[in-house]
């Protein structure tokens, strides 16, 4: 069978495989389909799977989450309304989440390098999304690194890219973004992030003013922009990361945000195979420089020695689950280095319920997946927030943000509380 074939009919499936069920059943809770797409996109090579995922998004061909808001409103001073709910009783409100100046429905977002180009993210946020992070998107247009360059690692729950950063630009992807918000209008269907790079040419002199036009390229466009200085797929790219190249690069991009007259809040993305001394150093430089948000972290090149797929040899970065331990481990550094000071979000490894407490209770107020949705189809995103709820509530925690950093603080030992509490009450008689 030809590829061309193979891609028809993967698409007829695809189509199938939602317009048989009722809307009532297109829920994604109850989508009893997620194996049979899942299946079907894995039938093909990874990179051609993934186009096709991002085809059937793009004509809306997605499970929805109804318990979700129907949308946020937009100001300049960030997100802080919900829209009228497609479901009144649509979520348990333990799961709203605050980053920065930007209130989410869901701790639970879907992280840079899955929509590239800004081909679909408001309808990949029906699935049950908090946010949605578009790109990585470099200044000029750029087709990236030869292919294959996407590997599914299946038996080891991972992902390895080296995509190096294969990107339409600045100028297409952020018409493409204004071109889908202008369809929207007031209502806004979620909170987009866009992940800013740079390109295989560009040296380190010229990195500052790169990030900084990508932030007067898209001006009042995202939500949240991320300094994206740690992909292990663009030579030197990480090189970036020490603190005389960061500063200016940082600098340069806040005073593109101020010279727009934008509030945007700026994320920094760091690498996971950070030396103690660079982490450290990073931190500072974001406390000195009051950088508004951390992503922890990026994929890594490291390999563990119990990885079995054949494909693990394979250069590029490593996502998912291998990646959790590393990657939590230094969310909690950061948190701690940080003082909880700078709002973190936790990327690495996310499968389940309790992987996405884990990442709260290291020091993360927002959560992003990637490869478990690749692997695991779009029912994952249902399942961590429904498992997290459960999670919060049994853990004694009323909201994700009174768990944030939970595992750094003394546990409260509630009979003690309320006999303190009861002579503090007599006391004042």
């Amino acid at each position: 069978m030809s590829t061309h074939s193979r891609i028809i009919i993967g698409m007829s499936a695809l189509t199938a495989s939602f317009l048989f069920v009722g809307s009532s059943f297109n829920e994604v809770r109850h989508w009893p389909f997620n194996g049979l797409a899942t299946g079907v996109l894995k039938m093909f090579d990874p990179e051609t799977a993934h186009n096709l995922a991002l085809k059937a998004a793009a004509r809306g061909l997605v499970p929805v989450d109804r318990r979700m808001p129907a949308g946020v409103y937009r100001t300049p001073e960030g997100i802080s309304e919900f829209a009228e709910p497609l479901l009144k009783d649509y979520r348990d409100r333990s799961l709203e989440t605050q980053l920065c100046s930007l209130r989410m429905a869901s701790p639970i977002g879907l992280a840079a390098g899955f929509d590239k180009d800004c081909v679909a993210p408001f309808n990949l946020a029906r699935v049950g999304f908090g946010a949605v992070e578009v790109g990585t998107v470099t200044p000029e247009p750029q087709p990236g690194n030869p292919l294959p360059r996407l590997f599914r690692l299946e038996a080891d729950r991972a992902i390895v890219n080296r995509f190096g950063f294969n990107s339409a630009g600045f100028t297409a992807v952020s018409e493409s973004l204004r071109q889908q918000r202008q369809k929207h209008g007031e209502v806004q269907p979620t909170v987009i992030g866009v992940n800013l790079g740079i390109n295989k040419t560009t040296t380190e002199q010229e990195a500052p003013a790169a990030y900084a036009r990508g932030i007067s390229t898209f001006g009042d466009l995202a939500d949240y922009y991320v300094i994206n200085v740690s992909s292990p797929n663009t030579p030197g790219l990480r090189d970036l990361q020490h603190s005389a190249a960061l500063r200016k690069i940082i600098q340069s991009s806040q005073a593109a945000r101020t010279e727009a007259g934008l509030k945007t809040p700026i994320f920094l993305k760091i690498s996971p195979d950070l030396s103690a001394e660079q982490l450290k150093d990073i931190c500072s430089l974001a406390m000195e420089l009051s950088i508004d948000g951390m992503i922890v972290s990026n994929t890594t090149i490291s390999r563990p020695e119990h990885l079995t797929s054949s494909d693990a040899s394979e250069a590029g970065g490593l996502s998912g689950q291998p990646l959790f331990d590393r990657s939590t481990e230094m969310l909690g550094q950061v948190y701690q280095l940080t003082g909880g000071a700078i709002p973190l979000v936790g990327c690495g490894g996310v499968s389940s319920g309790m992987d996405a407490f884990e990442k709260i209770a290291h020091g993360a107020s927002f959560v992003q997946l990637y490869s478990s949705l690749v692997l695991d189809g779009p029912r994952v995103v249902s399942r961590i927030k429904d498992d997290l709820v459960v999670i919060l509530r049994e853990k004694g925690f009323e909201s994700v943000s009174e768990a944030v950093g939970s595992k750094f603080r003394a546990p409260v030992d509630a009979a003690a509380a309320a006999t303190a509490t009861a002579k503090l009450e007599v006391g004042s008689e």
